[in-house]
């Protein structure tokens, strides 16, 4: 796989591509949604968080539609599945 450029943005908005941001909520998602929300189109931006059970902090999700209002986003859960339901033993 190509590695993706900066200057390789601009090429890849023109051609419609849709850039998804994977968002935690933390220090690091929030400044990779900064970056691309400064630089592509709000039609072409999907949010997706993955819910970790147990783990998260509370107010996380509200955090994220508040500091992605008006944006495409997704929150799913992510439950791992039991040993015995994979077929492992």
């Amino acid at each position: 796989m190509k590695e993706l450029t900066e200057e390789a943005i601009p090429g890849l908005i023109d051609r419609g591509a849709l850039f998804v941001v994977n968002h935690s909520g933390g220090k690091d998602s929030q400044t990779m949604f900064a970056k691309i929300r400064s630089q592509v189109p709000r039609e072409q931006v999907h949010v997706i968080h993955a819910h970790l059970a147990g783990v998260e902090w509370e107010g996380v999700i509200e955090h994220i539609e508040e500091t992605c209002r008006g944006y495409s986003i997704q929150a799913t859960s992510s439950v791992a599945p039991s040993r015995r339901r994979s077929g492992m033993n």
